[in-house]
């Protein structure tokens, strides 16, 4: 499948507006390296912050940009938390729901779908 029309209404869907600005910017400021398209991949490399490029890998389906699987991820989610809360282990689920958030802060239609669990 190919990427659809790629718009900036698209790339808002995917993202903050936050996220949209920092993109922008980098792209305005030639920090974009690399730009490959597989399919319904498109993958750069990325100058930031950082010592060594990064990479970002956005997925496409008919609708955009796509994050079809983080509802089960967050249904799995809201079953361990009533677990944690059920044994009386609240701090515990606090310490693992914030390495979730650090470790996938970046994937923003997630930490967006995780903000029901504060």
């Amino acid at each position: 499948m190919a990427i659809p029309a790629l718009s900036e209404a698209v790339i808002r869907q995917g993202t903050t507006a936050e996220s949209f600005r920092r993109g922008q910017s980098y792209y305005w400021q030639g920090h974009v390296v690399s730009l490959v398209q597989r399919g319904d991949l498109l993958q750069a490399k990325v100058e930031g912050s950082q010592y060594l490029p990064y990479r970002v890998r956005v997925s496409f389906d008919e609708g955009g940009i796509k994050a079809k699987y983080y509802h089960h991820a967050v249904d799995w989610l809201a079953r361990a938390r009533a677990a944690y809360q059920a044994a009386g282990r609240e701090a515990e689920w606090q310490a693992y729901l914030g390495e979730i958030r650090t470790r996938h802060g970046r994937k923003y239609k997630l930490m967006g779908m995780l903000k029901g669990f504060e």
